[in-house]
């Protein structure tokens, strides 16, 4: 029997080139499938029946109730400066704008 000398040992290397090979393939099946797919969901929107409102009638008075951040509440009634109010008293002033408002013609 022949001896193996002591200078040659085994090389344990990994042989690369079949992953490459399936990485190649996964990118072109990506590639081709990637434009099939769907991009989007179909959204079925209700259509919209309100009126916008008309500010130059001097009739009309436009209720802004402003809300930050923090809790604040701000009401502004037609042309009068906005107030700070406390959020826990808008229900009275509620009803006393629903009641102005439906008074008018």
């Amino acid at each position: 029997m022949a001896r193996r000398s002591s200078h040659s040992r085994l090389k344990a290397e990994i042989n690369i080139v079949p992953y490459i090979d399936v990485m190649l393939v996964l990118l072109v099946i990506f590639m081709v499938t990637a434009p099939l797919l769907n991009q989007g969901v179909e959204v079925d929107l209700p259509k919209a029946t309100s009126e916008p409102i008309n500010t130059n009638n001097q009739d009309s008075e436009v209720v802004v109730l402003s809300i930050r951040k923090d809790g604040g509440c701000f009401l502004n009634v037609g042309a009068e400066q906005a107030q700070a109010v406390d959020c826990d008293t808008l229900e009275p002033q509620r009803q006393s704008v629903a009641g102005l408002l439906a008074r008018k013609p």
